[in-house]
């Protein structure tokens, strides 16, 4: 049922225009009421089992997948949870009055709190001011819930003035309203759902928002304020997740026991959580410095550059099998590596057999690479797809095809994007006299393909 004109009318058949308008029962929805007290319920618990991980989020980094996963979970429980009750709670948004108010309100609230709670792991892991700015976000929000219902809140009663909510009972149709003066002709000038009186709830959302949006102010646009009052030592625990405290706190200068151990920070929440963890681009600017200048220790540049020596990293991305005539794709692919420090790859070029013709390299960081003709043949057929290169092979007679592929992996301390190698030379000698070649790493492919009639 609803508050509507229609259903008014429907509701009271009996009633006659002319006689005093009689006192009833408040029309409230009793499948509505059951559901919603269960969904409740169930959502309040779905939020003590919940919170605990976001506290444990809010104050330790965790990698995006982690957070992405709690979210589907969560997501996942919260439909559950509604499809449960889903009649009953599409009659509600007919008419989202048919329950009494105090019903309504907690319903109102546990959802948009438990809203609040699905969305915070997406936007975690980038600081404390980030936390604080999410903080103003549910004042604001749950004191405009409060607003809101202390504006407009209605519950099933008796019949009453639409306009003003008085109640008629005891007086006669057609009359007006003593409360506003509105005529009221017949029972379309009238609802059942009368509005609450509940100024102390609407103050309260009204300091509830205030103190959310100068929250989520400081918060979000002056957290330098915030930064600023922190003890140095709090300062330094945060900087290896948190952007902004690392720059308040780079800001100050660092000791070298200090740097050391912030250098140690940023180091372990790469190696916990990669590219999705707090760090940021001035983190990985501020440890290449600390590269240039001697102030990493070799055993700190050890950590870093150890996922770049495993197995696999690169590799020829070919079938085992092919057919003479048939077109067959060669790819040279690279494991998605954005480390603290970025680490530069130099490709020869495929090799096919004993043939000398090959791709010419450059360097780029991460995993990409970028092909250019640097003064060498171009072997045709090779060309560049998603940033690998790719060779595509067609065989004219059967038998086996070895492809070779060699990749060098080097960190030069004040490296330039333009750096060039000379594959004649050794490494160690490949960059030029004067160059500070810090670590260095080839990797030497060779696939095998067969190939039939």
């Amino acid at each position: 049922m609803s508050g509507r004109v229609e259903d008014i009318l429907e509701a009271y058949p009996e009633y006659v225009i002319g006689e005093p308008v009689p006192e009833v029962q408040p029309r409230v929805d009793g499948e509505v009421l059951v559901a919603a007290r269960a969904l409740t319920r169930w959502r309040v618990w779905f939020l003590v089992v919940y919170f605990p991980p976001l506290v444990v989020m809010a104050f330790v980094s965790m990698g995006f997948g982690s957070r992405f996963g709690l979210v589907v979970v969560g997501v996942a429980v919260w439909c559950g949870m509604y499809w449960r009750f889903r009649k009953p709670m599409q009659v509600r948004e007919q008419d989202q009055w048919c329950i009494p108010f105090w019903d309504e309100f907690r319903y109102s609230m546990v959802s948009v709190l438990g809203m609040i709670a699905l969305i915070f792991p997406t936007v975690t892991g980038d600081g404390v001011s980030q936390l604080v700015g999410w903080v103003g976000i549910v004042f604001f929000l749950v004191g405009l819930v409060w607003v809101i219902n202390a504006v407009r809140g209605r519950e099933p009663g008796q019949m009453s003035c639409k306009m003003c909510s008085y109640s008629l009972v005891g007086l006669t149709i057609p009359c007006d309203c003593p409360e506003c003066g509105a005529r009221i002709v017949d029972l379309t000038e009238t609802t059942d759902r009368p509005g609450v009186s509940l100024p102390g709830l609407k103050w309260m959302g009204i300091g509830g928002v205030l103190i959310g949006l100068v929250v989520m102010w400081t918060g979000f646009f002056q957290s330098g304020v915030m930064y600023g009052q922190m003890p140095r030592s709090a300062l330094l625990g945060l900087a290896a997740t948190d952007e902004k405290a690392f720059v308040e706190v780079i800001g100050t200068g660092l000791t070298t026991a200090e740097r050391s151990a912030l250098i140690d920070g940023v180091i372990a929440e790469d190696e916990r959580n990669g590219m999705w963890s707090g760090y940021s681009f001035e983190h990985r600017d501020w440890l290449e410095q600390c590269l240039n200048d001697g102030s990493m220790s070799d055993e700190q540049l050890a950590r870093i550059l150890e996922p770049y020596a495993q197995e696999g990293v690169i590799q020829i991305d070919a079938p085992v099998k092919g057919r003479v005539g048939e077109p067959i794709t060669v790819r040279l692919k690279a494991r998605l590596m954005r480390g603290p420090i970025r680490v530069r790859y130099y490709f020869e070029g495929f090799s096919i057999g004993d043939e000398p013709e090959l791709y010419a390299g450059r360097a780029i960081s991460g995993h990409m690479f970028k092909l250019t003709k640097g003064g060498k043949k171009i072997y045709s057929g090779t060309e560049m797809r998603d940033r690998e290169p790719v060779y595509v092979l067609t065989p004219s007679e059967p038998g086996e095809v070895v492809i070779r592929a060699k990749v060098v992996l080097v960190l030069i301390r004040g490296m330039q994007y333009s750096t060039e190698i000379d594959w004649d030379l050794p490494v160690e000698e490949a960059f030029g006299a004067g160059t500070a070649l810090l670590w260095h790493h080839v990797v030497e492919l060779e696939h095998r393909i067969e190939v039939s009639d």
